[in-house]
């Protein structure tokens, strides 16, 4: 017997008050039948199939056997960017990392009156992200390149394993190495944005934290209301005390959920200085 009160179950019945019973049994029907498929050998992986939820303006696109599937859980089903809680009438959001848009659909339906400036460096990424966000018109600026902390020639790093689309990582170009993209940084897109505040800016940037916190991050960071970070894990700890490192000269609230880590600036944010408005 399934119980009401067991996690799996209340997460089930939750998913289907947010999202529509008739939506979900769609995502069941498909994902049994490309599994079959795939079991008898057709070539189904990275086939790309329509989602639908109700409350959202417009279907969107999912991969099969791909790391897509594992977004979609992870922020329409468990709501990972839902523990940021309610922001007063975003005007601006910055997605450093976009990857297929899940995260921008997110925040576009979250909060309507919203502008958001998308990030990815991926070719593939990118391909499905446009397509997932051309629907929302002037509301979505893309960018198709990597955040950093200076403009330079990056190196795309892709994981040798499957459903590694959303482990891609950007390094330095070598002196002998063609660049496959140049960075941008977050102030250009600040700058940019025409806006006066960046009121939530989320990051998923696979280690480029690191040095996108270490150097050249205040005339950006000054004018962050909240900040939504994935924070990888790596030896030394480098990301982590970067990002710890510039986010203790600010007066802010931090808190964590799942592998996010979440942040309020309390301080009011300065007004924008004459050279971060120049080019607008």
């Amino acid at each position: 017997m399934v119980h009401r009160n067991d996690p799996a179950t209340r997460g089930f019945l939750t998913s289907i008050k947010r999202y529509g019973a008739v939506q979900l049994l769609w995502l069941n029907v498909v994902d049994k039948a490309l599994k079959v498929l795939d079991r008898l050998g057709l070539p189904v992986t990275r086939f790309s199939y329509p989602v639908f939820l109700k409350g959202f303006q417009h279907p969107f696109f999912c991969r099969f056997g791909t790391s897509d599937e594992w977004l979609l859980e992870h922020i329409f089903f468990d709501e990972e960017y839902g523990h940021l809680g309610p922001v007063e009438q975003p005007k601006l959001i910055l997605d450093c990392g976009a990857n297929v848009g899940y995260s921008a659909l997110y925040f576009l339906n979250q909060y309507p009156d919203a502008q958001v400036v998308a990030v990815e460096p991926d070719p593939e990424n990118l391909a499905m992200c446009q397509k997932n966000l051309a629907p929302y018109g002037d509301r979505v600026r893309i960018v198709p390149s990597a955040i950093w902390s200076h403009e330079t020639g990056l190196v795309l790093e892709k994981p040798d394993e499957p459903r590694g689309e959303w482990g891609i990582s950007v390094r330095p170009a070598l002196a002998s190495e063609q660049p496959d993209l140049e960075a941008t940084d977050i102030t250009s897109l600040f700058r940019d944005s025409g806006c006066d505040r960046i009121d939530i800016l989320k990051i998923d940037i696979e280690t480029a934290e690191a040095v996108v916190f270490a150097e050249h991050y205040r005339p950006w960071l000054d004018y962050v209301r909240y900040l939504a970070i994935e924070i990888h894990q790596v030896p030394g700890d480098v990301c982590a005390t970067a990002v710890d490192n510039a986010l203790s000269q600010y007066d802010c609230e931090t808190w964590e959920a799942g592998e996010l880590t979440f942040v309020k600036f309390l301080a009011e944010a300065p007004c924008p200085k004459p050279e971060l408005l120049c080019n607008v």
